[in-house]
């Protein structure tokens, strides 16, 4: 089996020895880069079924060996113009929400959150940030490397490793 591989420090993902840029910077409260009081910055986890679960303080893209489900076309914003999917999961502390909808602190509820990517973010609005995928420093990255995965899964698994 081929696989993706992440160090631990999410910055620089390697696939058939040539390594790609990456970030995975996540804003949270204990960094100090989300506030906790606005509600447009709540987050909420997903579901293994892909839809919206419980609000959760985001996490960096969980270590562990994870499997390549799927490469599928992005959005040219958010998400870039191609998006490679994985099984990875984490459990996440569930947050509760103060009156105007805003973070107000963390429960021992732990729900499982789905979803991390590898796609590059072309919305500038996003800057270096993620919450919790693996950002391709720009589309000819992420497409270049999609490339290379899509022709593996022609072949067999891929895996993700993350350190």
């Amino acid at each position: 089996m081929k696989v993706i591989l992440i160090d631990g420090a999410r910055k620089v993902v390697t696939f058939e020895d040539v390594k790609y840029p990456f970030s995975c910077v996540v804003r949270t409260a204990q960094n100090g880069l989300r506030p906790l009081h606005n509600p447009l910055q709540v987050h909420v986890s997903t579901n293994a079924d892909g839809s919206d679960g419980k609000p959760v303080m985001p996490a960096v893209f969980p270590s562990g060996m994870w499997n390549v489900i799927d490469v599928v076309p992005g959005n040219n914003g958010d998400l870039g113009p191609v998006v490679i999917r994985t099984d990875a999961h984490q459990g996440l502390r569930v947050w509760t929400l103060d009156a105007a909808g805003g973070y107000d602190h963390e429960t021992l509820e732990v729900v499982e959150d789905w979803g991390y990517e590898l796609h590059a973010d072309l919305d500038p609005r996003d800057g270096i940030y993620s919450v919790g995928c693996m950002h391709a420093m720009d589309s000819d990255t992420i497409l270049e490397i999609a490339a290379a995965v899509r022709a593996a899964l022609d072949d067999g698994p891929v895996g993700v490793s993350v350190a």
